[in-house]
């Protein structure tokens, strides 16, 4: 049996148009990354990660983020910026080659003006795509007349981490889905010849409970920090694998297989009892 490792990735985005946030001659620009990273736009310096502006120039330029850590290496690409509409650009960035991910959303004006359509391309292509959990094909994927509601997206392809998308399309407008999916952590692999002592190992490996908070739940994070993306939320007394820590924050494996983080302000690590 093949099993895979899955990391979603939500992003929830609130796309502009004019008459509401934007003026009408203006286009707005949302970024973030993990981890945080210097933004340059046409190789002016505009800050950091998370990034928003929403009174740039439309037409095109040049995107160019520059990682804080040194060891990883930085990412460019041209955009073209639509007249009151926001493009979404999310990052994350990873030190092994096709383990780095990215999320595109943007608006193009439409001839249809009575309704709204989407279209989502994929790396690699052919990955499977669901819509509000229905699937309606593989990338990439064009769907036209589609409700002016929030709208789930899930891009799944074998081998690579799933990436989630929560987006809303509008009337006169296409909305255009880029996403490049990160390989999985773990390859795929057989896992029914693992033999005892693996299996026993896992069996006793430390696993982490999930403490009360104010809120009634925690949320867990694509990174270990507050700006990563939430990708779940999880239940005071809930007990999952542990898989490694940074800066106080752990990372744990969810019911589906999936990782994320969380903050150990809230969690403690326990130790299960051997069984025989």
């Amino acid at each position: 049996m093949k099993k895979f490792s899955f990391f979603p990735a939500l992003v929830s985005i609130s796309l502009l148009l004019g008459g509401c946030s934007l003026s009408g001659q203006k286009a707005g620009l949302e970024i973030s990354s993990y981890p945080q990273a210097k933004v340059f736009l046409d190789d002016e310096d505009l800050g950091t990660t998370p990034f928003k502006k929403t009174d740039i120039k439309p037409g095109e330029l040049t995107l160019r983020l520059v990682p804080q850590d040194p060891s990883l290496t930085e990412w460019s690409r041209k955009l073209i910026l639509n007249r009151g509409t926001t493009t979404i650009v999310s990052y994350e960035f990873s030190a092994v080659l096709d383990k780095d991910s990215s999320q595109l959303l943007y608006f193009e004006k439409s001839s249809k003006k009575d309704e709204a359509s989407l279209i989502i391309t994929s790396r690699p292509d052919g990955a499977s795509i669901s819509i509000d959990g229905q699937m309606k094909g593989i990338t990439p994927l064009p769907l036209e007349n589609l409700p002016e509601q929030d709208t789930q997206i899930m891009l799944s392809f074998p081998g690579y981490q799933t990436e989630e998308i929560l987006a809303r399309p509008i009337k006169s407008f296409r909305l255009v889905a880029e996403v490049k999916l990160a390989h999985d952590d773990l390859p795929a692999s057989d896992l029914s010849g693992q033999d005892s002592a693996s299996a026993s190992a896992t069996t006793t490996s430390e696993q982490i409970e999930i403490l009360d908070t104010p809120t009634g739940w925690l949320r867990v994070r694509s990174g270990p920090a507050t700006t990563a993306s939430e990708t779940a939320k999880i239940d005071p007394g809930d007990i999952f694998p542990f898989l490694g820590e940074e800066n106080d924050w752990y990372q744990i494996e969810l019911e589906d297989g999936s990782k994320g983080w969380i903050s150990g302000r809230y969690a403690k690590k326990i130790t299960p009892t051997p069984t025989e």
